[in-house]
């Protein structure tokens, strides 16, 4: 059964999943019992993974979603820098 009230889902919501727990593994978010999961290295993999979405859905999505998504992973990208020292 679809979610969101019978829509199917979209690229912005595969976007969104693949997003979601950076701000965890950057250790920007504190889990729901106070604990860091800081995991850089699984950051990095997350980001890598939403960069292997762009370059492989190039020309196939709308402007706005091309947008979102690059402006999501050059903050993403410099958050990781910051944090990592890279």
């Amino acid at each position: 059964m679809p979610p969101h009230g019978g829509q199917s889902p979209g690229f912005m919501d595969l976007v969104a999943v693949l997003a979601e727990p950076i701000a965890f593994l950057l250790g920007d978010a504190q889990l729901p019992d106070g604990q860091s999961a800081q995991d850089l290295p699984r950051a990095r993999l997350h980001i890598d993974l939403l960069a292997v979405l762009q370059e492989k859905t190039r020309g196939n999505v709308s402007e706005q979603e091309t947008a979102v998504l690059e402006d999501l992973l050059a903050q993403l990208r410099m958050r990781y820098v910051e944090k990592s020292g890279n």
